[in-house]
Order: C-alpha cells, then structure tokens, then sequence
C-alpha cells in the first residue's frame, strides 16, 4: 500500500502544475491597488513551510468581525484582491493567506487538494494566538478549492460563527477526478493515498459536516457551472439536505463559476480563456479592460454580506 500510495503522489505530481500563481497574462491586483486598504502581514508554518498573507482592513476599527477568505486553484488569494476589498469595506478584519505551493507562500511540489485542510488546522492554530483576532466572531468564506475548505471549517474546534462557500464542491475525490480525469480509474487507490499522507483530512467530505452542523451556512453557485457542476454540488447539497434550516441557497442565474460576478464580467473572462489570451498563447497579447474583468455583481455581494450581518 506504501508503494501504491507512493506511485498515486507521483502522477498527481505529474499531472498537476508543480505551483498554483496564476496565468502567464492575467495580471494579479495587491493591496497598491486599493489606497483605502491596509494589509498587514502574517506567517504561520504548515508541514514545515512557512505560509503567508496579510489582514486587510479599512481603518482601525472596530471590526464586525473576523472574515477568514479561502482561494480556489491556479492562484493565491490576489486573484480575490477585489473581493477581499469589498469585504473590508464592509467593516470586517479580513484574513487571507495563500495555501502552499500558491502565490506567496513556500513549497513546490503541490500534488493533493487535501494539502490545503492541513494548512488551515495549522492556520486556525495560530489564529488562535494572534492577538488581533481575539474576542471577535469568526466567519469564513471562499470560493472553489476554498469554497470547499469553507466548509470544512464546519469542524467544532475551528469555533466559526458562519460560513459562505461560493462554487464550492463537496467530495474532495471527486474534484480531484475532476482535475486529473486520467486517474478516474484509480478513485480507490486515491482514497487510500490521500488518508496514508493526510490522514483524516485526506478524505474529508463536506457533505457529511453539512448535515452533522448547526453552524449558519450559505452556498451560493452559478446555474451554469461547468468546473464545479451546478446540478452534482449545490443541486446535490440541495435535494439531500434541504430539511436542515440552518443552510441557505443562492443561485447566481446565468453564471459559470465565479457567481459573485457580473455576468459581463464572466462572459468577458471565459472569452478571454476560451481564446487563449489568457494562457498567453496570442500574440501580441491585446489590451485587458481589468475593470471590466473583475466587476462584481452588488446585488450578490449584498446578499452575501446580509447572510453575515443577520
């Protein structure tokens, strides 16, 4: 089992990129990009490498709140710099690091979706030692891969208050088969080496902490979802678990996988993936309307914050 478990690390390595920061065009906003917003740095370690983030804040205070934002794949959480602004501006202590082998975090042989539920046991440890964070409620959110480590924030010892999961899958094998269709085969042996390395986190299913918590939850997904499939994740959660009254559902209509989006801002996005500009594959690279790229939806966003605010 050792060496079946050893061989399954070593064509997920393979398949998956060595580091998750983002495309080869797209560029990447930080805090310079928002004078309004502080950033303050913080390091914790997690599997012997040092992860980093900030606390982003508007003024000093007092906070609603601590607002914990989990990033998705390809890139760290500056691909939510704007999301994270908006939550700030909404009066919240924001915190967001980036996973290992991401962004600016070390590591560089990233190989298993179950590595960032590692990383946020060790985060919420040392959350709970940072003097900044304590006595305000906790929230999380995020969106995607973090959609998904939002919810296993459901665990008791994390002592959140709330939790938003935007796109977030609930069976972490499945989004690996998702990621890596060639090991569809394997999903047994998969199972086996993502408990041998990451133990109870290795498998960890959403689905069966959403039914076992009472913790308020809101999972907000776009009907056309095509990465995380709208119909086998939130649908599912949906049909499964619609006698608990502590979950709340918001469908973004007419929206792919980043709901929380205009839908001229998706269907600019996907243009520009679909055509390959994204992955840098035209030349000369066109000019990129960023604004227009990242423009939010304000009546999603108002529903999201609202959930937290009740």
């Amino acid at each position: 089992m050792l060496l079946l478990s050893y061989i399954i690390k070593k064509i997920s390595q393979k398949t998956l990129p060595s580091r998750q920061e983002g495309g080869p065009v797209l560029k990447l906003r930080t805090v310079l990009d928002y004078p309004d917003m502080s950033a303050d740095p913080f390091e914790f370690k997690s599997n012997n490498l040092f992860l980093r983030g900030f606390r982003y804040s508007i003024g000093p205070g007092p906070y609603k709140g601590v607002m914990i934002f989990f990033h998705g794949l390809n890139a760290g959480h500056y691909a939510y710099e704007d999301e994270i602004h908006s939550l700030a501006k909404e009066g919240y202590l924001v915190y967001a690091y980036d996973n290992e082998c991401c962004g600016i975090s070390d590591g560089e042989h990233w190989w298993a979706l179950s590595s960032a539920l590692i990383n946020q046991r060790d985060f919420f440890k040392w959350l709970d030692s940072d003097e900044k964070a304590q006595g305000l409620k906790r929230y999380t959110i995020g969106h995607s891969w973090g959609g998904f480590v939002a919810l296993c924030s459901l665990l008791k010892e994390y002592k959140v208050d709330k939790v938003c999961s935007m796109s977030g899958f609930g069976n972490i094998i499945k989004a690996c088969i998702h990621e890596m269709p060639k090991i569809k085969y394997m999903a047994f042996l998969l199972r086996i080496a993502y408990f041998r390395y990451y133990g109870k986190y290795g498998n960890m299913n959403a689905h069966k902490l959403l039914k076992k918590s009472e913790i308020p939850v809101l999972l907000v997904h776009g009907d056309l979802d095509d990465t995380v499939e709208y119909k086998d994740n939130f649908l599912d959660i949906k049909e499964k678990l619609s006698y608990k009254n502590n979950i709340s559902y918001l469908v973004s209509k007419d929206r792919y996988h980043q709901p929380y989006m205009t839908i001229e801002a998706q269907n600019y996005y996907r243009y520009l993936v679909i055509s390959g500009i994204a992955k840098g594959l035209v030349n000369p690279v066109p000019e990129i309307d960023y604004d227009k790229l990242i423009n939010e939806d304000k009546e999603i966003m108002r529903q999201i914050f609202d959930f937290f605010d009740k």
